[in-house]
């Protein structure tokens, strides 16, 4: 299973979109890039836009999601 860290950016009912990044290194210019991409995650936990969060991939709930939202996280 994939797990992942990601920030809330919508949220509506029981749907939510999360922004995470990926970091990777580009050999032409040898230079470390970061690239943000987006998921729609089932959620059965209350969310507001910008809550750190993680999900974790499951078996298709619907065409766009396939994630669900595990838990907060708490930012200190």
């Amino acid at each position: 299973m994939k797990t992942i860290l990601g920030t809330v950016v919508k949220f509506n009912a029981c749907n939510a979109k999360i922004k995470y990044v990926v970091n990777f290194h580009n050999k032409k210019y040898d230079k470390r890039l970061k690239k943000f991409h987006y998921v729609i995650a089932h959620s059965d936990v209350s969310l507001k836009e910008g809550d750190n969060v993680v999900l974790n991939s499951c078996a298709p709930i619907s065409k766009t999601k396939k994630y669900r939202v595990i838990s907060k996280r708490e930012v200190v």
